[in-house]
Formats: structure tokens, C-alpha cells, sequence
């Protein structure tokens, strides 16, 4: 854990700069890029997708932050603070399809041509941004000890490896020092990155229809996300008897969202067949 980078001194006090803002630059600033370059691929002008991408990055974030302060239980700061994370991903997601569809409508974009743009820098931003997580110390996991909550049966008897788990002994850190923790951050980073290979190496040169990327997207993240959230030991948000968080609530719609955009780029991409082969 190392929350922040380094202080400016400046007005005759300290000024941090937080590890978490700054792997939040990082992520926006090589996101964007990496869209401006993939737009040229799916035939988006490189100024529509930097434009959209810096009203992303402040919508997402307001929407995220928003989130958060309505759903966990103690967000802390205040909503525009950044010192201990306090983002929630899903309000951001919202927030930025929101505008994106606004957007696209204005310019006469088809949405999905945008989308399979962005999708894979969203994957991308995360993997950084969680990272960020990490250096900040929030969203961190359960004891290692116990790794999974009480409530899914046989679960008992199971420990998180040791030598995969972290102590957090930062005297500013959230979770519990001195304890193995279930490096959640770590694993969520990896998964997200996992996510931006599979859209960018496999999805992107095989893609047969618009938005196929974005589909592959809310396929993967809703999964992997809600599976490392049994493992989270942080404050966010719990429903239906404690079992169900904030984001695996919210993943329930973005995966069926997933699977009916699938549905209909398959069944658009099968008249389009039909029509070249009659």
C-alpha cells in the first residue's frame, strides 16, 4: 500500500498527490489513445472518440462516485474525494453508457460502431484502476482464513493460500493491518486484463457484427465480477440477507443486456447472410 505518490509543496502547506488519482490518469490517458487508434479500425474520427472519452472520464466518475455514496455504509469523504477510493465501477458504467448514447445521437455515431471502440479501453482503464485500488488500500479482501462468506454452504473448511494472500501495515489503511487478506484488488486487475486480451486479440479481428465487443464485454465483466465479490471484506452495499452486493445486483441486468445484444447481432448478422447468399 503506498496511498500517496508524493506531496507539492506550495501555499505554505503539503499537497498530496494520491497513488489512486494518479493510476486513474494513467488508465484514462492510455484508454484514450488506445481508442483514438482502434476508431481508424471501426470507422470513427479520432476527435469524436477523445472528445467522448473526456466526457466519459468526468460523467463515469461523478456517476461512480454517486454510487457509491448511496450504497455503502460508509463512503467517507466527500463526493468528489478520491484519498480512499470510494468509486463504485457500475456507477460509472451507467453514467458513461448514458452519455455516450447522448452523445452518439447528437453526431449521428451508430452507437455499437462506438461502443466495440471504447470497450476494450474500458477493460483496459479498469485493469490500471484497480491497481490503484491496491496503492490506496480500499476494496480490499476477506481474512484469508475466510476467505467466502458464511452463507454459502461447504464453505468452511476452504482457506485462501497464504502465499497469495496480503497484510496491509500502511498506519492509513481501511482494511485490518496485520492481517492476510484476500488480495481482491490483485485479482480483479488480472481479471480485467484478462478481459481487455480477450476483446482485443480474439473478439476484435473475428468480429461478424456491430457491438460484438461490447456483448463479449457484458458476457465476461458481470461473471468475474460478481465471483470476486464473494471474496471482498470491504463495506459496499449487501442485500436479500446480506448475500447479494451492490455490483452483483447490478451485474444481473448488464449480463442480460449482454446476452440479448448477442441475440440480436447474431440474428442481424444471419439476415445480412441470407440477403448475400439469395
Amino acid at each position: 500500500m503506498h496511498p500517496t505518490l508524493f506531496t507539492i509543496e506550495a501555499f505554505g502547506r503539503s499537497i498530496p498527490y494520491y497513488s489512486y488519482g494518479a493510476m486513474l490518469a494513467v488508465a484514462f490517458l492510455l484508454g484514450a489513445l488506445l481508442a483514438a487508434w482502434n476508431g481508424r479500425r471501426e470507422g470513427v474520427a479520432p476527435e469524436r472518440v477523445v472528445t467522448l472519452s473526456v466526457l466519459i472520464l468526468v460523467c463515469s466518475m461523478l456517476g461512480s462516485r454517486v454510487l457509491h455514496v448511496l450504497m455503502a455504509d460508509n463512503p467517507g469523504g466527500g463526493i468528489l474525494s478520491s484519498q480512499t477510493g470510494g468509486f463504485a465501477f457500475y456507477g460509472g458504467l451507467i453514467a458513461g453508457i448514458g452519455v455516450s448514447l447522448a452523445y452518439c445521437r447528437y453526431h449521428k455515431i451508430p452507437f455499437l460502431r462506438m461502443a466495440d471502440t471504447m470497450v476494450p479501453s474500458i477493460a483496459l482503464g479498469q485493469g490500471i484502476g484497480r491497481l490503484g485500488c491496491l496503492l490506496a488500500g480500499c476494496c480490499w479482501g476477506r481474512a484469508a482464513a475466510q476467505p467466502l462468506p458464511d452463507w454459502l454452504p461447504g464453505t468452511s473448511g476452504i482457506d485462501w493460500p497464504q502465499s497469495l494472500a496480503i497484510t496491509f501495515m500502511h498506519p492509513d489503511s481501511l482494511a485490518q493491518r496485520g492481517i492476510a487478506l484476500v488480495p481482491t484488488q490483485v485479482a480483479s486487475s488480472l481479471s480485467c486484463f484478462l478481459i481487455f486480451a480477450v476483446l482485443w486479440f480474439v473478439i476484435r479481428p473475428r468480429k461478424t457484427f456491430q457491438g460484438q465487443q461490447l456483448v463479449a464485454y457484458l458476457l465476461m465483466y458481470p461473471v468475474l465480477r460478481s465471483f470476486w465479490e464473494l471474496f471482498r471484506g470491504d463495506p459496499r452495499g449487501l442485500y436479500l440477507g446480506e448475500t447479494l452486493s451492490t455490483s452483483q445486483l447490478v451485474s444481473i441486468p448488464m449480463l442480460a443486456l449482454g446476452f440479448w445484444l448477442l441475440h440480436r447481432g447474431r440474428k442481424q448478422n444471419a439476415a445480412q447472410s441470407g440477403k448475400s447468399g439469395a
